[in-house]
Protein backbone atom coordinates (compact mmCIF):
# COMPACT_ATOMS: atom_id res chain seq x y z
CA UNK A 1 0.00 0.00 0.00
CA UNK A 2 1.27 3.20 -1.07
CA UNK A 3 1.32 5.79 2.00
CA UNK A 4 -0.97 8.58 0.43
CA UNK A 5 -3.16 5.41 0.10
CA UNK A 6 -2.95 4.27 3.65
CA UNK A 7 -3.04 8.35 4.47
CA UNK A 8 -6.22 8.91 2.16
CA UNK A 9 -7.88 5.85 3.93
CA UNK A 10 -7.61 7.29 7.35
CA UNK A 11 -9.07 10.63 7.25
CA UNK A 12 -11.84 9.05 4.19
CA UNK A 13 -12.75 6.34 7.04
CA UNK A 14 -16.32 6.47 8.77
CA UNK A 15 -13.91 7.28 12.21
CA UNK A 16 -13.61 10.74 11.70
CA UNK A 17 -10.16 10.63 12.29
CA UNK A 18 -7.23 13.06 11.20
CA UNK A 19 -3.68 12.09 10.45
CA UNK A 20 -0.47 14.20 11.21
CA UNK A 21 3.38 13.31 10.42
CA UNK A 22 6.57 15.16 11.28
CA UNK A 23 8.64 15.13 8.66
CA UNK A 24 12.43 15.12 9.46
CA UNK A 25 15.50 15.55 7.16
CA UNK A 26 18.92 17.59 7.35
CA UNK A 27 19.27 21.34 5.71
CA UNK A 28 19.23 20.35 1.87
CA UNK A 29 17.45 16.65 1.81
CA UNK A 30 14.04 18.02 -0.08
CA UNK A 31 11.87 17.20 3.13
CA UNK A 32 9.74 20.62 2.24
CA UNK A 33 9.29 18.77 -1.24
CA UNK A 34 8.63 15.34 -0.05
CA UNK A 35 6.16 16.72 2.04
CA UNK A 36 4.67 18.43 -1.39
CA UNK A 37 4.33 15.69 -3.08
CA UNK A 38 2.94 13.31 -0.51
CA UNK A 39 0.53 16.23 0.22
CA UNK A 40 -0.45 16.03 -3.50
CA UNK A 41 -0.57 12.23 -3.97
CA UNK A 42 -2.80 11.86 -0.80
CA UNK A 43 -5.19 14.46 -2.68
CA UNK A 44 -5.46 12.22 -6.06
CA UNK A 45 -6.13 9.53 -3.33
CA UNK A 46 -8.98 10.85 -1.81
CA UNK A 47 -10.21 12.47 -5.16
CA UNK A 48 -10.28 8.57 -6.16
CA UNK A 49 -12.47 7.73 -3.14
CA UNK A 50 -14.38 10.67 -2.44
CA UNK A 51 -14.98 12.46 -5.96
CA UNK A 52 -14.07 15.57 -7.53
CA UNK A 53 -10.51 16.52 -8.05
CA UNK A 54 -7.33 16.36 -6.59
CA UNK A 55 -7.33 20.45 -6.64
CA UNK A 56 -10.81 20.43 -3.65
CA UNK A 57 -8.07 18.56 -1.15
CA UNK A 58 -4.70 20.02 -1.51
CA UNK A 59 -6.10 23.49 -3.06
CA UNK A 60 -3.64 25.40 -6.00
CA UNK A 61 -4.52 29.24 -6.53
CA UNK A 62 -3.21 29.43 -10.12
CA UNK A 63 -3.94 33.58 -9.95
CA UNK A 64 -2.28 34.16 -7.30
CA UNK A 65 0.35 31.57 -7.28
CA UNK A 66 -0.20 30.22 -3.68
CA UNK A 67 -1.21 27.31 -2.11
CA UNK A 68 -3.44 28.44 0.32
CA UNK A 69 -2.87 25.04 2.60
CA UNK A 70 0.74 25.39 2.96
CA UNK A 71 2.28 27.40 5.66
CA UNK A 72 6.02 28.25 5.19
CA UNK A 73 7.86 29.50 8.50
CA UNK A 74 5.63 32.25 9.54
CA UNK A 75 2.89 31.62 12.77
CA UNK A 76 0.76 33.77 10.86
CA UNK A 77 0.99 31.46 8.02
CA UNK A 78 0.73 28.22 9.97
CA UNK A 79 -2.16 29.50 12.26
CA UNK A 80 -4.11 30.88 8.67
CA UNK A 81 -3.84 27.21 6.94
CA UNK A 82 -5.10 25.66 10.24
CA UNK A 83 -8.45 28.01 10.37
CA UNK A 84 -9.02 27.69 6.57
CA UNK A 85 -8.02 23.87 6.82
CA UNK A 86 -11.39 21.82 6.07
CA UNK A 87 -12.42 17.87 5.90
CA UNK A 88 -10.53 15.90 3.88
CA UNK A 89 -7.93 18.36 3.09
CA UNK A 90 -4.14 18.28 3.99
CA UNK A 91 -2.30 20.95 5.12
CA UNK A 92 1.48 21.51 4.96
CA UNK A 93 3.47 22.96 7.90
CA UNK A 94 7.01 24.24 6.42
CA UNK A 95 9.92 24.30 8.30
CA UNK A 96 7.45 24.42 11.24
CA UNK A 97 10.56 24.75 13.74
CA UNK A 98 11.23 28.20 13.24
CA UNK A 99 7.38 29.17 14.04
CA UNK A 100 7.00 26.57 16.69
CA UNK A 101 10.40 26.78 18.30
CA UNK A 102 10.26 24.47 21.31
CA UNK A 103 12.66 26.92 23.05
CA UNK A 104 9.32 29.28 22.77
CA UNK A 105 7.07 26.41 23.97
CA UNK A 106 5.38 29.42 26.77
CA UNK A 107 4.98 31.53 23.77
CA UNK A 108 1.16 32.61 23.51
CA UNK A 109 1.13 31.87 19.42
CA UNK A 110 2.88 28.06 20.79
CA UNK A 111 0.38 27.08 22.85
CA UNK A 112 -2.25 28.11 20.67
CA UNK A 113 -1.37 25.87 18.12
CA UNK A 114 -0.55 23.49 20.05
CA UNK A 115 -4.61 23.71 21.59
CA UNK A 116 -5.61 24.12 17.96
CA UNK A 117 -3.61 20.81 16.76
CA UNK A 118 -4.72 18.83 19.79
CA UNK A 119 -8.52 19.61 18.47
CA UNK A 120 -7.93 18.49 15.26
CA UNK A 121 -8.50 14.59 16.27
CA UNK A 122 -11.81 14.51 14.67
CA UNK A 123 -11.38 16.86 11.45
CA UNK A 124 -10.22 14.44 9.22
CA UNK A 125 -7.00 16.14 7.46
CA UNK A 126 -3.92 15.67 6.62
CA UNK A 127 -1.58 17.56 8.38
CA UNK A 128 2.78 17.45 7.62
CA UNK A 129 4.91 19.63 9.32
CA UNK A 130 8.75 19.39 8.14
CA UNK A 131 11.61 19.84 10.42
CA UNK A 132 15.04 19.65 10.63
CA UNK A 133 15.19 17.61 13.64
CA UNK A 134 12.05 16.81 15.70
CA UNK A 135 13.79 18.41 19.11
CA UNK A 136 13.64 21.93 17.15
CA UNK A 137 9.60 21.99 17.76
CA UNK A 138 7.79 21.82 20.46
CA UNK A 139 6.60 18.33 22.52
CA UNK A 140 2.87 18.19 22.06
CA UNK A 141 2.69 18.54 18.21
CA UNK A 142 6.02 15.96 17.78
CA UNK A 143 4.14 13.36 20.48
CA UNK A 144 0.84 13.74 19.06
CA UNK A 145 1.27 12.89 15.49
CA UNK A 146 0.54 9.36 15.22
CA UNK A 147 3.39 9.46 11.99
CA UNK A 148 7.30 9.79 11.96
CA UNK A 149 9.15 10.53 8.53
CA UNK A 150 12.70 10.34 8.07
CA UNK A 151 14.09 11.56 4.61
CA UNK A 152 17.10 9.22 4.42
CA UNK A 153 18.46 9.52 1.56
CA UNK A 154 18.12 11.79 -1.51
CA UNK A 155 18.72 11.76 -5.27
CA UNK A 156 17.74 15.05 -6.64
CA UNK A 157 19.05 14.65 -10.03
CA UNK A 158 16.80 11.33 -10.53
CA UNK A 159 13.65 12.81 -8.94
CA UNK A 160 13.48 10.86 -5.74
CA UNK A 161 14.19 10.78 -2.02
CA UNK A 162 14.19 7.47 0.28
CA UNK A 163 12.22 7.72 3.53
CA UNK A 164 11.40 5.67 6.48
CA UNK A 165 8.05 5.73 7.79
CA UNK A 166 7.08 4.94 11.76
CA UNK A 167 4.50 5.29 13.75
CA UNK A 168 4.47 7.40 17.14
CA UNK A 169 3.21 5.08 19.83
CA UNK A 170 3.34 6.27 23.43
CA UNK A 171 3.93 3.31 26.19
CA UNK A 172 1.69 5.21 28.80
CA UNK A 173 3.31 3.72 31.84
CA UNK A 174 6.70 3.68 31.24
CA UNK A 175 6.34 7.07 29.55
CA UNK A 176 8.28 6.42 26.64
CA UNK A 177 8.00 6.90 23.25
CA UNK A 178 8.29 3.97 20.65
CA UNK A 179 8.69 3.72 16.72
CA UNK A 180 7.83 0.45 14.99
CA UNK A 181 7.57 0.72 10.89
CA UNK A 182 4.44 0.77 9.26
CA UNK A 183 3.53 -2.46 8.24
CA UNK A 184 1.65 -4.40 5.62
CA UNK A 185 0.07 -7.53 6.29
CA UNK A 186 2.58 -9.07 8.46
CA UNK A 187 5.57 -7.52 6.90
CA UNK A 188 7.18 -4.28 8.01
CA UNK A 189 7.89 -1.68 5.16
CA UNK A 190 11.13 -0.57 5.74
CA UNK A 191 11.59 2.02 2.98
CA UNK A 192 9.52 4.12 0.78
CA UNK A 193 10.36 5.88 -2.55
CA UNK A 194 9.36 9.28 -2.69
CA UNK A 195 8.88 11.26 -5.83
CA UNK A 196 9.01 14.96 -6.80
CA UNK A 197 5.97 17.03 -6.67
CA UNK A 198 4.57 18.27 -9.94
CA UNK A 199 6.51 21.16 -11.31
CA UNK A 200 3.39 23.48 -11.32
CA UNK A 201 3.76 22.96 -7.41
CA UNK A 202 7.21 23.03 -6.57
CA UNK A 203 7.27 26.38 -8.79
CA UNK A 204 4.53 27.90 -6.55
CA UNK A 205 6.36 26.66 -3.29
CA UNK A 206 9.51 27.80 -4.16
CA UNK A 207 7.90 31.59 -4.91
CA UNK A 208 6.15 31.27 -1.49
CA UNK A 209 9.14 29.92 0.30
CA UNK A 210 11.41 32.49 -0.70
CA UNK A 211 8.69 35.62 -0.28
CA UNK A 212 8.66 34.12 3.50
CA UNK A 213 12.06 33.21 4.06
CA UNK A 214 12.75 37.33 3.19
CA UNK A 215 10.10 38.57 4.81
CA UNK A 216 10.38 36.45 8.03
CA UNK A 217 15.06 37.32 7.83
CA UNK A 218 13.53 41.60 7.90
CA UNK A 219 11.13 40.62 10.79
CA UNK A 220 13.28 39.04 12.77
CA UNK A 221 16.30 41.43 12.11
CA UNK A 222 13.78 44.79 12.31
CA UNK A 223 12.88 43.07 16.19
CA UNK A 224 16.46 42.55 17.27
CA UNK A 225 17.69 46.49 16.14
CA UNK A 226 14.65 47.72 17.51
CA UNK A 227 14.98 46.24 21.23
CA UNK A 228 18.87 47.28 21.00
CA UNK A 229 17.51 50.77 20.55
CA UNK A 230 15.06 50.36 23.07
CA UNK A 231 15.91 48.41 25.61
CA UNK A 232 12.93 46.94 27.98
CA UNK A 233 12.06 48.63 31.15
CA UNK A 234 13.16 46.85 33.84
CA UNK A 235 11.46 45.58 37.07
CA UNK A 236 11.98 46.92 40.02
CA UNK A 237 14.07 44.33 41.30
CA UNK A 238 15.94 44.69 38.33
CA UNK A 239 17.05 48.54 39.00
CA UNK A 240 17.53 48.00 42.85
CA UNK A 241 20.55 45.59 41.72
CA UNK A 242 22.09 47.91 38.76
CA UNK A 243 21.79 50.52 41.40
CA UNK A 244 23.52 48.34 43.44
CA UNK A 245 26.49 47.17 41.37
CA UNK A 246 26.52 50.97 40.05
CA UNK A 247 27.15 52.32 43.69
CA UNK A 248 29.28 49.46 45.25
CA UNK A 249 29.96 47.14 42.66
CA UNK A 250 33.59 48.85 42.23
CA UNK A 251 34.60 48.80 45.88
CA UNK A 252 33.23 44.55 45.89
CA UNK A 253 35.40 44.14 43.02
CA UNK A 254 38.41 45.71 44.97
CA UNK A 255 37.83 43.58 48.15
CA UNK A 256 36.74 40.39 46.38
CA UNK A 257 40.04 40.45 44.64
CA UNK A 258 42.24 40.78 48.01
CA UNK A 259 40.80 37.23 49.21
CA UNK A 260 38.03 39.28 50.99
CA UNK A 261 35.17 36.68 51.32
CA UNK A 262 31.29 38.22 50.91
CA UNK A 263 30.66 38.36 54.62
CA UNK A 264 33.86 40.07 55.02
CA UNK A 265 33.06 42.84 52.40
CA UNK A 266 29.23 42.70 53.78
CA UNK A 267 31.54 44.02 57.29
CA UNK A 268 32.98 46.86 55.25
CA UNK A 269 30.18 47.97 53.32
CA UNK A 270 25.43 48.49 54.30
CA UNK A 271 24.90 45.91 52.48
CA UNK A 272 24.48 42.13 53.65
CA UNK A 273 26.42 38.84 52.40
CA UNK A 274 23.36 37.73 49.67
CA UNK A 275 23.85 41.14 48.36
CA UNK A 276 27.36 41.16 48.08
CA UNK A 277 27.07 37.54 46.50
CA UNK A 278 24.46 38.74 44.20
CA UNK A 279 26.77 41.74 42.98
CA UNK A 280 29.94 39.63 42.20
CA UNK A 281 27.56 37.37 40.52
CA UNK A 282 26.43 40.29 38.38
CA UNK A 283 30.24 41.46 37.70
CA UNK A 284 31.23 38.22 36.57
CA UNK A 285 28.29 38.29 34.28
CA UNK A 286 29.22 41.39 32.56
Amino acid sequence: MRLSQRFANIITSPDKQDAAAVVVAPKGYGKSYTCLNIAWATAVEIAEIMGGRWEDYFPIDREKKTLPTVGVIEKEAILRVLDILGPHQIAVLDDVGVALNARTWMDKSNILVNDIMEMMRIDETLTLMSVMSQDYIDKVPREIAPFFIEVIAKNHAAGYNVLKVHENKKHFRMGKMFYPYLKQGRDRVLRYVCMAPPIEIAQIYDKMRKEATARSKRQRIDAYLSRKDNPERLTDREKNWRDLVTRYGAKVRELSSQGFTPYKISQQLPVGRSAVEGILKRLEAQ
